[in-house]
């Protein structure tokens, strides 16, 4: 079973890099030893998701690396490398493709997750439209309620 220890579910546009921990443990909760390869690829639009995934193993741009693993790995995603800061790639998920090769038995296992980018750090809502339209007009003071939410829709307590 591959798991991946998710601190952020998310990626900032303006990170440099991004580090996840990639553990690989059998279904009694033992290390597994084998190869991990890890494959990178982005999308947007839900009709592009069928075709990329046909072919992500096949042809990706981005293969990261390919690792001996025991146990567990810290994987570090570089912007240089997967270019999440350019402008054709902003708003898109990352797509990690993650595949393990057993070395005792050679059974594979592969685990797919989507990552984010984000280029805010804190999104501004109101609690109801009713509120937007009445009340609020740019440049002048306003006093209501407005719900300040982190890019994962936590709320983002004790922020100015």
């Amino acid at each position: 079973m591959i798991s991946m220890d998710q601190s952020v579910d998310y990626i900032h546009s303006t990170d440099a890099q991004w580090v996840q921990k990639v553990c690989v443990r059998d279904s009694y909760g033992q290390p597994l030893i084998g190869k991990l390869k890890v494959f990178a690829s982005y999308f947007k639009f839900d009709w592009e998701r069928h075709h990329m995934l046909q072919h992500m193993m096949q042809y990706s741009p981005y293969t990261l690396n390919e690792v001996q693993l025991n146990g567990c790995y810290d994987m570090v995603l570089n912007a240089s490398t997967l270019q999440w800061n350019s402008v054709q790639n902003s708003q898109r998920n990352l797509q990690l493709s993650l595949q393990f090769v057993d070395q005792t038995n050679g059974a594979v296992e592969e685990k797919y997750t989507e990552i984010p980018i984000v280029d805010r750090e804190l999104m501004i809502s109101y609690p109801s439209l009713r509120l937007q339209k009445q009340y609020f007009k740019p440049g002048m003071p306003y006093f209501g309620h407005v719900m300040i939410m982190k890019p994962d829709y936590q709320p983002a307590l004790d922020e100015q």
